[in-house]
């Protein structure tokens, strides 16, 4: 992560080494904000320099820089907040066990689902629709996809089965950027099909949460290319449980193309895929203590 920090983060990156030049001894609690704020603007950020030059204007008084600080103008945000675990689950994707058959259908993308209609599948008023578009849609978007923090989630196994991987050195790892792949627990050759995906109902909303990290592991590359897609998610993870952050509920991650069109096996994966993409946020969020920083 400090790799991918030089890489993509610049900004972020050289705040650390004028933190590091002080060459103060710092406090653990200020330390893991430190780190905690510099994944939020990594992760999170819309204006990464514009971030870093607030920072860089309180670095004296750390214990007092807060992640709102970093949005004076509101209507143009310089980072994504985070949200809180309870309104991610409660309020963000607005999928739960009380889920009809019409928002299952209308959902059938991040943003559809979270800004554009209601937890009925009716549309929002375009007001509505901004104001969800602010506070989840943006956020979210980001969210979904960030394997960065999939792989701080899985920390402790990477650690383990990649001892001595150095990113920094290129030609160690020439021809890829890392030692591992991102799998797909439910295989995306599960919902292929030429044509008859149109007609399922629910096909789209699957799909979309099947692409999430809710859906996705590292494993080092032996692993996953022993197995490939011949065995279900059930059989390839059982056993290996401390590979990942994984749903209790490994039957969810075997639909098949046709069962995307039943509400009650769409729920049930989307709902696990869901439950597993907030536990895999939640472990940076409370390791590092993000809802004190806001």
């Amino acid at each position: 992560m400090r790799s991918s920090l030089a890489w993509s983060s610049r900004e972020v990156f050289a705040w650390l080494m004028l933190l590091a030049k002080r060459n103060q001894a710092l406090d653990e609690s200020i330390v893991k904000k430190i780190i905690g704020i510099a994944l939020t603007i990594h992760w999170f950020g819309v204006d990464k320099a514009k971030a870093v030059d607030i920072l860089v204007k309180s670095h004296n008084d750390l214990a007092n820089v807060s992640i709102s600080d970093f949005n004076p103008d509101k209507d143009h945000p310089t980072v994504r907040i985070p949200l809180s675990i309870q309104e991610l689950k409660e309020n963000g994707f607005q999928l739960g066990e009380n889920s009809n058959e019409n928002q299952l259908e209308k959902w059938t993308d991040f943003w559809k689902g979270v800004v554009n209609f209601d937890a009925n599948g009716e549309k929002y008023h375009e007001d509505d629709s901004t104001k969800r578009a602010g506070k989840y849609g943006h956020f979210i978007e980001k969210l979904r996809n960030e394997t960065e923090l999939l792989v701080y989630a899985q920390r402790a196994y990477i650690e383990e089965v990649f001892e001595g991987y150095d990113p920094s050195n290129k030609l160690m790892w020439k021809g890829h950027n890392r030692p591992w792949d991102y799998d797909h627990i439910l295989p995306s050759n599960n919902f292929d099909g030429r044509g008859s995906r149109l007609t399922l109902k629910y096909h789209e909303v699957c799909k979309a949460w099947q692409k999430s990290i809710g859906n996705m592991v590292a494993v080092d590359f032996s692993f996953n290319r022993a197995t490939q897609d011949t065995v279900n998610a059930f059989e390839k993870y059982a056993e290996n449980m401390d590979i990942a952050i994984l749903s209790e509920n490994l039957t969810a991650f075997t639909m098949t193309l046709e069962q995307t069109n039943d509400p009650v096996l769409t729920k049930r994966f989307v709902l696990a895929a869901k439950d597993r993409l907030i536990k895999i946020y939640e472990e940076w969020y409370e390791k590092l203590d993000i809802k004190n920083y806001l």
